[in-house]
This record gives C-alpha cells, structure tokens and sequence, in this order.
C-alpha cells in the first residue's frame, strides 16, 4: 500500500564495534609489510604445500651430491634423486602419496641412498 513501509530489521546499534574473526589477527595483519602478488603466491604455495605435504625426512640422505654417490657406493645401494619443483602440485603428491608410503620406504630403504632437493636450490 502506498505511504506504508516495511522494516526488515530491527533497529540496529549505532556502534557495531570492532570486526572479529575467530582465525584472524587483524593486528599482525595490519603491520605486515606488503609483498608483490606473485611473491605472495609463491611464499604462500612453499609454505602451505609443504606443511601439508612435508617431504619424507626420515627417508632423505641429506648432504651434497657427491657425498650421495660416495655413500651409496660404500652402502652399495642405488642413488635416487628426487628434484622437487615448489610450484607443481605434481611434486607434493609425489611427497603424500608415494614417498609416504610405507611399502615404497621398505623398497627405498632397502636399496637406494634416497635425495630429494628443491629445483630452485643450488643443489637442485
């Protein structure tokens, strides 16, 4: 009808008072300093890809590359060199399904002297 309106809500409190989110700290946030986009999506591909799919440490030999073939000779075991590239899924689903399971560290272990680097690194 004419001249009639409607309210949908209540009225509403002048002061609201501060955004929260349970997860957030707006105040960490607030003092960051900002970083480019593409070095955000990298940092925040490495760091979160990794932490939820972390490389196999109890399977990796962890020293340079000539001291994985001298040890793999003394071991006289097979030399498996994983290059991991942050930015391919494909390389952390190498760390969650494969090198995770415990059938594939029985057959590592047994025979291979295990490496994995990243690419970008000056060993990879």
């Amino acid at each position: 009808p004419a001249g009639m309106s409607s309210r949908l809500v209540d009225d509403m409190p002048s002061s609201m008072g501060p955004a929260v989110e349970q997860f957030r700290n707006f105040a960490a946030e607030g003092m960051a300093v900002p970083m480019s986009s593409a070095a955000v999506e990298q940092s925040t591909q490495d760091d979160g890809m990794e932490a939820m799919f972390p490389p196999p440490k109890d399977l990796i030999w962890h020293g340079n590359f000539d001291g994985l073939r001298k040890h793999a000779e003394e071991e006289q075991k097979y030399c498996l060199v994983n290059i991991q590239q942050t930015t391919e899924f494909a390389s952390h689903e190498l760390n969650r399904d494969t090198w995770s399971d415990k059938g594939v560290k029985v057959l590592v272990e047994s025979s291979f002297i295990f490496w994995q680097q990243k690419a970008e690194s000056t060993s990879g």
